[in-house]
């Protein structure tokens, strides 16, 4: 027998929640819980703080998502990811909620938002024509999460998000595609084309695993040899520079890094399980692939992209806002039971049969008002409520 519309767009919303403090809101290990400030009767039921999401539950234009929660995530796993994300929650003070929105509000999320999107739907391919969606990145995604180790995946997010290079990069990666020698080197034909592209890059990650890797011996000395390219001007050359800053083998990216790529590219967990035997992975560069596509504007507008993005992580507002990021990620770092959910639950998510509808909704959701819902959602259990409270 079915479960009730209701049960499902409860939960739903209530596992969405999860969403928010990956993407960078917390609070300090030592900060007090939030203060009870209301009561369960004065706890607005989750149909008045998320109209559109539950319109669209109720019209059944989410079937994907219904199916999702009623049969594909059994009620265990969504009794251990609610009680993960209301524990990591439960630091979330007023100021920093309120932060959070003005973040989600703030022109710089505006200029990214859209490409964002742009790239979602890329992925998704278009509704009318299965095969265009990005089965094989999907794909990878999935054999990823369910291989690597989550540690070192979440390491990567916490030390390249606090890494002081990051915007600067960002921006100076957006001004080196920008140039048209750049462009035209790769184009179809030209020395980096997407077979030159996939060779330099599988060379670049079988150096970055081992021992001695460095920007000077192991990109720029093989960029040297690509005629036309300026290594020695603005903007490459300070480019390269904050690259090498950001990998340097004495910092806290490399080694993270490292197992990742080692993962990706060896199935191993970590590095020190590489042997001098070790043989990458036979399957398609799928990631690299994708990349060169989005340097030469295939997708998105990479540049402006990368210059939204640059500035979003520059602005000392919204450094204050990510600063609880560590917190958060440190906390999932050190709980092997959440991070189970989490694998499960991204597993059951990246599944190809299911991923293609769920980015369909997705876009649907957010085209219908849900994240501005979300937050409503948000701001009622940091309020005090708890989901039974919610509850219709």
């Amino acid at each position: 027998m079915p479960r009730p519309q209701l049960r499902i767009a409860a939960p739903l919303l209530a596992a969405a929640l999860g969403l928010i403090p990956l993407a960078g809101c917390g609070a300090d290990d030592d900060a007090p819980a939030p203060p009870q400030t209301v009561t369960p009767a004065t706890c607005p039921p989750l149909p008045e703080l998320a109209p559109n999401t539950f319109a669209l539950v109720e019209s059944e234009q989410l079937p994907a998502l219904r199916t999702l929660v009623a049969e594909r995530i059994t009620d265990a796993q969504l009794s251990a990811l609610l009680d993960g994300v209301i524990t990591l929650i439960g630091g979330l003070s007023l100021d920093e909620l309120d932060a959070l929105a003005a973040l989600v509000q703030s022109d710089a999320v505006a200029d990214l938002a859209p490409l964002l999107l742009d790239l979602v739907r890329w992925l998704a391919g278009d509704p009318d024509d299965p095969t265009s969606f990005r089965a094989d990145l999907v794909g990878d995604l999935r054999r990823i999460v369910g291989t690597c180790d989550t540690p070192s995946l979440l390491g990567v997010l916490e030390t390249a998000a606090t890494a002081p290079e990051l915007p600067r990069l960002l921006a100076g990666l957006g001004d080196v595609l920008a140039l048209d020698v750049v462009q035209q080197l790769l184009s179809a034909g030209d020395a980096l084309d997407r077979a030159g592209f996939t060779v330099l890059v599988c060379n670049i990650l079988a150096s970055l695993v081992r021992p001695g890797f460095s920007v000077a011996g192991d990109i720029i000395q093989p960029l040297s040899g690509v005629d036309l390219l300026p290594l020695d001007e603005p903007p490459i050359a300070p480019f390269l520079a904050d690259l090498d800053a950001v990998l340097d083998p004495e910092g806290p990216i490399l080694p993270v890094l490292a197992d990742l790529v080692c993962c990706d590219v060896y199935g191993v967990r970590h590095c020190a399980a590489l042997t001098a035997q070790s043989e990458p992975l036979p399957r398609d560069p799928t990631f690299t692939w994708a990349m060169h596509g989005l340097f030469t504007g295939g997708i998105i507008d990479i540049e402006a992209a990368l210059a939204a993005a640059g500035g979003l992580v520059g602005d000392p507002d919204v450094k204050a806002t990510l600063r609880p990021l560590k917190v958060l990620l440190d906390r999932i770092i050190a709980d092997p039971q959440l991070q189970g959910v989490l694998d499960s639950l991204l597993v059951t998510l990246l599944d190809p049969n299911t991923a293609r509808p769920l980015l369909l909704e997705l876009l649907t959701l957010i085209d219908a008002g849900a994240v501005d819902e979300l937050f409503a959602v948000l701001e009622a259990v940091v309020d005090g409520c708890s989901p039974d409270d919610l509850a219709p």
